[in-house]
């Protein structure tokens, strides 16, 4: 049967919802195909296969294709829908059963929803949606002789060419009949995102009822900066007329058995009656903070318990394939009874659950801040101070950008450019020192200046440059080294005589053409500077020629005349082009820079490069990768050109543009950033978007070929501090 790729059509800037992981979509149906009826009278499976999607997915509907006939109606009470594993080609192991509709339609789909909003369904794997039903009935179900399914399949999804059919009232599929049509279905649902540790989709073996507390542990793997753990989900139910009063949290490892409480998580408000399937318990805001290769319980405590409401094990010691790397649950759990306070028991089997959480983004080091001594004169080092807080643990190198102001020479230029000081090991200051020259000509007073650049391991702080003043101390006396001439003696003689007339000055040359050139105290590479919003950059004019007239733009609706204007600063982060116009009266020469502004203190850790953007005060990193239908591709570059919520990339010629991304703050609004985009390609990409300061990943794909589709999503990342 043919599988067609998951093409969601979306309209840019309208409410539509993109397809991404927690928005369903439909990820497989053949109710489009020509359609022919069968009685509802009887008990029909379909079987279906997953794609494969590491993670597994979520159901959460099946569609029926129905229509009433008016003559001897079906009624829900008769009706279940249900979804189960494949056992040898026939209907096996229960998997959910699903809610009704309020009401079947008298001819269109009949909407069957999954209980507590999803089932979990592993990759690549057949499984069977039941249409079971007890009553006699002239209502009908669609089916098809089609064998292929509705364009916009999920990649790797489909319905099987056949179905079963039993006319027993409880069906054991050892009787069925096959019947070489499809039933007509829609499965809706979403891919389903990588869990910390899982074994969920093991076999069930045996029960932890609730009238014993209950302990399960789990290790984490060896990410540097550990994990936030977000969630646990379990599978229970419970039949009890009165709730059992309990909680479940995150405990320490103590010596085998459960420690000190590291956090409390939230029950849901209720557990499914007799439904085999997974509950959520959620952690606080934030998640909660587990530290790499160590050892974890997730304990329930019960304190009014009954033997009606249970987890489930399994006797399975394998994690699941979604698992995260290094990520294991262990081979046994631990009970006691509820009223006990005394030592653990231990059972073979695993509770059946799965960790959901993320990498913690990597440890933030350090801001650091940088300070001028006093003004020295010229032969006499200028002294910085780089400063640290709080102090580091190891030796932290810090990165420096060395300048002197313009139509000055007290700094060779070997001393400036790039440097390094590093601070040591729970030390809080380094002293940096650049010499200066002492030169035997009269000059104007300079200064120098030291700004620290990004690195790895520690935060620029918004005190990020420092300047000292550089005194000239050669002074030229008046008439020259002799001085002027003496007076005549007094006393007589002749009177000196008439000076003679000076002659007149030559007649200047005619101006010659100006050459546009900007001198800057940023650190400049490849035609793109770097500055901190907030922070003060000096320009000067290096043009060459008859200047008379100038004028600067910085790019943010600032403007200069002066020659030399005082250092200026840009509010937000984001692209920004500087010109500087000369002219000579006649003619006029343009020189520009481009600038990009990022956060003074980053939200995150991205790092701006050729390939990455850096969004919403350098929280969000954003990439782009495209591909064609031959297999060929590579990273797509940064145009220089954007704000502090928006980026532009292109693949090929630098001015030839392919994609504009957009998020934007909508924490007000719905607790949620949002991601918005728009491509001008047929050929297929990867937006990869991330909050760094949670390690949440967004994707947005488009197949090679097809045209490429608005993203607006509004539910991209939920705000967290």
């Amino acid at each position: 049967m043919a599988v067609r790729l998951l093409a969601v059509s979306v309209a840019l800037f309208t409410a539509a919802a993109a397809a991404q992981a927690q928005t369903s979509v439909k990820l497989v149906s053949n109710t489009g195909e020509t359609a022919a009826t069968t009685l509802a009278s009887v008990s029909y499976a379909q079987a279906f296969t997953t794609g494969s999607n590491s993670a597994g997915y979520v159901l959460t509907r099946v569609d029926y294709k129905f229509k009433r006939s008016g003559v001897t109606p079906i009624t829900l009470e008769n009706t279940t829908v249900a979804i189960r594993q494949n056992s040898s080609g026939t209907p096996g192991t229960p998997v959910a059963t699903l809610t009704d509709p309020a009401s079947l339609p008298s001819d269109g789909l009949a909407q069957f929803t999954a209980p507590h909003g999803g089932i979990n369904l592993a990759a690549s794997t057949t499984y069977f949606a039941l249409f079971l039903t007890s009553g006699l009935s002239t209502d009908q179900l669609h089916k098809t002789s089609s064998d292929a399914e509705d364009t916009g399949a999920a990649t790797g999804w489909s319905i099987a060419d056949s179905h079963l059919w039993s006319s027993n009232p409880i069906p054991t599929w050892t009787d069925d009949t096959t019947d070489t049509d499809s039933m007509m279905i829609a499965i809706h649902g979403y891919a389903a995102e990588p869990k910390l540790a899982s074994n969920i989709r093991q076999g069930s073996s045996g029960i932890a009822t609730f009238n014993t507390d209950f302990a399960q542990a789990f290790t984490t793997g060896s990410h540097s900066s550990g994990y936030r753990l977000t969630g646990v989900d379990v599978w229970g139910l419970s039949d009890a007329t009165s709730p059992p009063t309990y909680s479940v949290s995150i405990r320490s490892d103590s010596s085998g058995s459960p420690g000190a409480r590291v956090g409390t998580l939230t029950n849901p408000a209720s557990l499914p009656p007799t439904t085999n399937s997974t509950v959520t318990y959620s952690a606080p805001e934030g998640g909660i903070a587990l530290k790499a290769n160590t050892t974890y319980f997730l304990v329930t405590d019960v304190s009014s318990g009954d033997t009606d409401t249970l987890f489930r094990t399994t006797a399975s010691d394998a994690e699941d394939s979604n698992s995260e790397s290094g990520w294991s649950i262990a081979d046994t759990s631990l009970w006691r009874l509820y009223s006990s306070t005394g030592d653990w028991a231990t059972n073979t089997r695993s509770l059946k659950i799965v960790i959901d959480g993320h990498k913690a983004p990597p440890m933030v080091g350090p801001t650091i801040t940088i300070t001028g001594g006093s003004a020295v004169t010229e032969g006499t080092p200028a002294v910085f101070t780089v400063t640290a807080n709080p102090a580091p643990t190891a030796e932290l190198p810090v990165n420096l950008n060395v300048s002197e102001s313009f139509n000055t020479s007290f700094v060779l230029a070997t001393d400036e450019g790039a440097k390094m000081v590093a601070i040591a090991a729970n030390g809080t200051t380094a002293t940096y020192s650049v010499a200066t020259q002492n030169d035997s000509f009269a000059g104007p007073n300079g200064t120098i200046r030291v700004s620290v650049s990004a690195g790895a391991g520690y935060r620029v702080g918004g005190a990020n440059t420092a300047i000292v003043t550089v005194m000239d101390n050669d002074v030229t006396q008046p008439g020259g080294p002799v001085g002027p001439p003496p007076p005549p003696s007094g006393g007589g003689g002749s009177p000196p005589p008439e000076p003679e007339p000076e002659p007149e000055p030559p007649p200047p040359p005619p101006p010659s053409p100006p050459r546009a050139a900007i001198t800057v105290d940023a650190g400049c590479d490849a035609g793109l500077c770097r500055a901190r919003a907030g922070a003060p950059v000096s320009f000067d004019d290096g043009s060459t020629g008859t200047v008379t007239r100038w004028r600067w733009d910085f790019g943010d609706g600032k403007t200069s005349r002066s020659r030399r204007p005082r250092s200026h600063t840009w509010a937000s982060p984001g692209f920004y082009e500087v010109s500087l116009t000369v002219s000579n009266g006649t003619d006029e020469s343009t020189a520009s820079l481009t600038f990009l502004v990022e956060a003074a203190e980053p939200a995150g850790t991205c790092v701006a490069g050729a390939g990455t953007r850096c969004l919403l005060d350098s929280r969000y990193e954003v990439t782009v990768e495209w591909n064609n239908a031959d297999g060929a591709g590579g990273g797509a570059a940064v145009v220089h050109a954007g704000t502090n919520e928006s980026a532009l990339f292109r693949f090929f010629d630098a001015d030839n543009w392919e994609m504009l991304i957009k998020l934007l703050d909508g924490c007000s609004a719905n607790g949620h950033v949002w991601v918005f985009g728009a491509a001008t390609t047929d050929l297929g990409y990867v937006i990869r978007v991330t909050d760094t300061a949670t390690g949440a990943v967004k994707e947005y794909r488009n197949e090679p070929g097809m045209p490429a589709d608005a993203i607006t999503d509004v539910t991209a990342f939920r705000c967290r501090p």
